[in-house]
């Protein structure tokens, strides 16, 4: 893609710095990270902090619009399980939560929309 001046081409990654099997450090890290790997093949990257923020991914699209002649990494800093109280900690969203702990994240999810509605009416 680099070397035949691709733009408007963005490759969205999720660095949740999680894999299976635990830490991508402790299992097989990155070595120097995505982004120098991106880097090394000619795409232009852009870092999002908080890749959990939509308002921070539609800031790096919108600059990604503006590269020329380059492809685009963005690299999504993200929290897996961002939002599941008893995921978030350990990274295991896909694990089955018992019926206690379910209805405890629906009633916290419920309590944050709450919040945003409140905030979106102000």
């Amino acid at each position: 893609a680099a070397h035949y001046k691709l733009d408007h081409l963005i490759c969205l990654v999720d660095s949740n710095k999680r894999q299976l099997d635990g830490a991508v450090d402790e299992v097989m890290s990155h070595g120097k990270g995505l982004a120098a790997k991106f880097d090394a093949f000619g795409w232009k990257v852009i870092d999002v902090k908080d890749g959990n923020s939509v308002e921070e991914i539609y800031d790096a699209i919108m600059e990604a619009y503006e590269v020329k002649n380059q492809p685009i990494a963005i690299i999504l800093n993200t929290v897996k399980g961002k939002g599941a109280y008893f995921a978030e900690k350990t990274g295991e969203h896909s694990s089955k939560p018992s019926a206690e702990v379910m209805a405890e994240a629906i009633r916290q999810a419920q309590e944050n929309l709450e919040k945003i509605e409140k905030e979106a009416v102000r």
